[in-house]
């Protein structure tokens, strides 16, 4: 492992307490259908601390059911907003990357058949509890965190890379479809690639787990 490599997993383990921390907070935040806007709010908090200008928006449900890949609701997505941004490379000679989680969860009833608190992001043994923690909140810190540990080693891009965290995937897919309406793609995924050989650190997000 090269210097910038070893100065990125430095950063990964010294903010491993605090994920676990921004996991946990995103856990206590109940996020079933209908209900995102806390947590996703929660998380546009988190990626403006890191220096990031996130794009909050609630989805135009006419300009999706347009699209190849829709799925007809009866519900409103008002009070329901996708988040992304853009960490933009400086160069823009690489190929971008769009990292993706979504916030939605199912309900955690019966309630009352939980040994723990299914809201309460409790760690036990090595293992947090709650619904979502895996599904995909943990997904979504790794990434989060993983764009940080990158900013904070001071890595230089080589592409744009999008981070989205996206409503609606535990029954419809039109949070995803909705971020890629509202322009999050990369049209040169065909002609170009991460990193341009060398230079820029080419690599993929880390995901620390212990145990």
């Amino acid at each position: 492992m090269d210097a910038a490599g070893r100065s990125v997993v430095e950063r990964v383990e010294k903010n491993w307490e605090r994920e676990v921390e921004f996991l946990r907070e995103m856990v206590r935040r109940p996020s079933t259908l209908g209900h995102e806007a806390l947590v996703q709010r929660f998380i546009a908090q988190e990626l403006e601390g890191m220096g990031l200008e996130t794009d909050v928006w609630e989805i135009d449900h006419a300009e999706i059911a347009r699209l190849p890949g829709y799925s007809p609701v009866e519900w409103s997505f008002a009070g329901r907003p996708n988040v992304a941004t853009t960490w933009k490379s400086s160069s823009d000679e690489g190929r971008s990357l769009i990292l993706n989680g979504h916030v939605d969860v199912v309900p955690a009833t019966p309630e009352h058949h939980w040994t723990q608190n299914p809201w309460g992001g409790e760690v036990m043994h090595g293992r947090m509890y709650g619904r979502g923690a895996a599904d995909m909140k943990g997904g979504v810190a790794a990434m989060i965190y993983a764009v940080r540990a990158l900013r904070e080693a001071g890595i230089q891009l080589a592409g744009d890379v999008m981070l989205e965290t996206v409503i609606e995937e535990e029954c419809t897919g039109n949070g995803t479809l909705a971020a890629r309406a509202r322009g999050y793609e990369d049209l040169r995924l065909s002609r170009r690639k991460l990193g341009g050989g060398r230079g820029p650190l080419q690599g993929a997000p880390i995901c620390r787990s212990r145990g």
